[in-house]
C-alpha cells in the first residue's frame, strides 16, 4: 500500500526526504545536494520553499 503525506510549511521532515532524495538521486532534480547544504541549509529557506508549493506559487504544484 502506498500512503501519501500532504506536508505544510511547519512540517521539517521535508528537509530530511529532500537531502536524500538528491544524495541517492541528485541527477533527477533541478538542484543538486551542495545546493541545499552548508550555507543553503537555513531553516527559513526550506520553509519558503515547501510554502510556495503549498500556495501553487510559481511554477509549483498546489495541493
Amino acid at each position: 500500500m502506498v500512503e501519501t503525506l500532504v506536508l505544510a510549511p511547519d512540517d521539517l521532515i521535508w528537509r530530511e526526504l529532500r537531502l536524500e532524495a538528491l544524495r541517492e538521486a541528485g541527477y533527477a532534480f533541478g538542484s543538486q545536494l551542495a545546493d541545499w547544504q552548508g550555507d543553503g541549509d537555513r531553516e527559513e529557506r526550506w520553509r519558503a520553499r515547501l510554502a510556495a508549493r503549498w500556495s501553487g506559487g510559481p511554477g509549483k504544484r498546489a495541493r
